[in-house]
């Protein structure tokens, strides 16, 4: 986890990813249509509920091993995709 940061989490339930499935195919639905829930969870939350702990790293340690891990093929995303995680 990026030291600083304080990311926020949404979790959707296979029944209703399925059920999202279901309505875009039977209305003909186009484009981008999200699926969420109302609500979320801290970090400190999800680490309770899932009984994990997270290390805080510096931003750059965390960008520098994205980027790093991203050029050898092992992550099909590029480091500028953690700005979505702070």
């Amino acid at each position: 986890m990026v030291r600083g940061s304080a990311p926020t989490w949404q979790f959707a339930h296979i029944d209703d990813v399925a059920t999202a499935v279901e309505v875009v195919a039977r209305e003909k639905l186009t484009g981008a249509v999200p699926v969420a829930c109302t609500g979320w969870l801290t970090q400190a939350q999800v680490e309770g509920i899932s009984g994990m702990r997270s290390v805080e790293l510096p931003a750059a340690v965390v960008v520098g091993t994205a980027e790093r891990l991203h050029r050898l093929g092992v992550t099909p995303a590029p480091a500028e995709e953690l700005d979505y995680l702070r």
